[in-house]
């Protein structure tokens, strides 16, 4: 399922961490986290339902972007339409959810278009669904940790140090070729390891 378990002791939480390319959802009431640089998390709520889901993509998804033997999770036309399923197999409809738009950095020297064609993508997505966007910490040059209370909606943004944004930087490039790749290896990028100023 692409997603981690741990405790974290500064602030006794058990969070849920996706990584690129995954998704989750709850009803619970959970903690969910991620990283991103260029990357785009779209944090989506049922507040009737009192259901929450948080994805992780990396390129829009459109078809010059997809290579058929891929795994298109990777790609916010497919991720977004699995968030949206999973969410509503658990009650939640589209039409009452409202969402919060994380990420689209510009950590590429080489490639300054990945993050605001993520941008792009997400915020025309959502405007078709009728899905109203309620906050929004995008673009500029810097990564981001996120975590997001599904049983809320409150969503906590770290702006991560320049040193830490060029190691990100590094390993969403190293995920980036991964995914433009036939063999599409997906195991380059490891978040795992807070980096000390937790959110």
């Amino acid at each position: 399922m692409n997603v981690n378990r741990f405790h974290d002791s500064s602030s006794g939480l058990d969070i849920v961490q996706v990584m690129p390319g995954a998704l989750y959802v709850s009803n619970k009431g959970e903690c969910i986290t991620t990283i991103l640089g260029s990357c785009i998390s779209v944090c989506l709520r049922d507040p009737v339902a009192g259901i929450g889901g948080l994805n992780h993509f990396m390129l829009p998804g459109l078809e010059t972007d997809c290579d058929k033997d891929s795994d298109t999770n990777n790609y916010g036309q497919f991720s977004m339409t699995q968030l949206i399923e999973k969410m509503e197999a658990l009650g939640a409809r589209s039409y009452r959810c409202d969402a919060k738009v994380f990420g689209g950095g510009n950590m590429f020297p080489n490639d300054q278009e990945i993050g605001a064609r993520n941008i792009e993508f997400s915020t025309k997505y959502l405007k078709d669904m009728g899905i109203e966007v309620t906050s929004k910490d995008v673009g500029l040059s810097y990564s981001r940790r996120i975590r997001f209370f599904t049983d809320t909606g409150k969503v906590m943004v770290k702006r991560l140090r320049s040193l830490h944004n060029k190691h990100i930087s590094e390993q969403q490039t190293d995920y980036k070729n991964s995914l433009l790749n036939i063999d599409n290896e997906f195991n380059t990028y490891d978040p795992t390891q807070p980096p000390g100023d937790r959110s």
